[in-house]
Parts: structure tokens; sequence; C-alpha cells
């Protein structure tokens, strides 16, 4: 577990780091309807989003993944993780990081990406392999098949007028 807290510390400070690139380059988008209009006005320019997982009755952000559109076209996951408690089962909750994943898909799908990809981490490759049914090593690839069939597996549960962006 103290090398599940150890890592998630280190990926948050290189979210942070990354982060901070594209906010101060302007490189980011805060909607859907956002992203959208970036895309049109640079349709190969490359831009970062975040999607993250909240409840009223947890203090904290559950699980969270920021996200570049590349230049091709494609989704990268920089970053997806689940609160250490969560993917520790230290706490009775469960789906928060295939939610995740399912969003960004769905995404994809909205989008017309036709590949989302992402590097595997030793502790996050068996969430992939095991949700994604194949082998993983240290990169991934979902494929346009694929994105369809993990978008249409989300529920969610929206409030009125939220996107599932900024939700």
């Amino acid at each position: 577990m103290k090398h599940r807290a150890s890592e998630a510390c280190e990926l948050a400070r290189l979210a942070a780091k990354r982060w901070r690139y594209y906010r101060d380059s302007r490189t980011f988008a805060t909607s859907f309807e956002h992203l959208n209009s970036l895309i049109a006005a640079n349709p190969h320019g490359e831009f970062s989003f975040h999607l993250k997982v909240t409840a009223d009755w947890f203090s904290e952000i559950m699980g969270a993944a920021m996200i570049r559109r590349t230049w091709c076209h494609h989704l990268m996951i920089d970053f997806l993780f689940a609160h250490p408690d969560i993917s520790g089962r230290l706490l009775p909750i469960k789906t928060v990081g295939v939610q995740i994943l399912q969003s960004i898909c769905l995404l994809a799908r909205e989008l017309g990406c036709k590949r989302v990809w992402g590097e595997a981490t030793q502790d996050s490759a068996p969430f992939y392999q095991y949700h994604l049914g194949k082998g993983i090593e240290d990169h991934f690839t979902i494929e346009k098949t694929q994105i369809k069939g993990l978008a249409s597996q989300l529920r969610i549960h929206l409030k009125p007028g939220l996107h599932p962006m900024a939700a």
C-alpha cells in the first residue's frame, strides 16, 4: 500500500507539472464544447482536458484522468487514477477507474477518434489488461471497435444540464 501511495503522489506531481504547461500555453479545454472549438480552430492542435469523479458523500476526488487530444486526432491518457483508498481497496467503492476509462472512450467516440492510447505502470497494467481483455506491457491501445463497446457500457448519472466532461 505504501508503494501505491508514493506512486500516486509522484503521478500527481507529474500531472500538476504537465497541467501547468497546458494552462500556460492555453491548450486546455474546460468543456466538451470548448474542446470542439479548439479543434475547429486548429485541427492538428494538441489539447488537454481533465475528467474527475466526485460524490457529495466523499470529501475528496474519487478518481480523475488527464487526457490529451493528439495532433492525429487520437486521445492519449496522460494520467488515470483512483483515490489511493479506493484503488487500495480500503473503501468498499468499485468501478471508479473503469468508469473513467469508459468516459474517455465515450468522448473519443463523440469526437470521432479512431484510437485511445496510454502508458501503463507495473501497478496499472493488470487494470488495463482486465478491462481491455488483452495482454498489456508498458503501453496499450484501444481501437475504434473497442472504444464503441466501452463507451456503450458507461452508466452515468449527470446533474441536469451537464455534459459528461463537466461532471
